[in-house]
């Protein structure tokens, strides 16, 4: 399981836990120091980071969906 979101696999900190088979709030603290060690606040800031990372790209595309 990565930490980076995506729109199609973007779950609730419940359901990670669930999966994952820990607690929520085991989760939630995870996501807080992520979210600390990257300078963001959101899961929305951390979709963009990890799509700005993985592709290097600011828009997140990859050279192949580019028009």
């Amino acid at each position: 399981m990565s930490p980076c979101p995506s729109r199609r696999t973007a779950r609730r900190e419940l359901q990670i836990a669930s999966d994952l088979n820990i607690s929520e709030w085991t989760v939630s603290t995870h996501l807080r120091r992520i979210y600390s060690k990257l300078g963001i606040r959101t899961r929305a800031a951390l979709a963009y980071r990890c799509a700005f990372l993985l592709t290097g790209s600011e828009d997140g595309d990859t050279p192949e969906r580019r028009p």
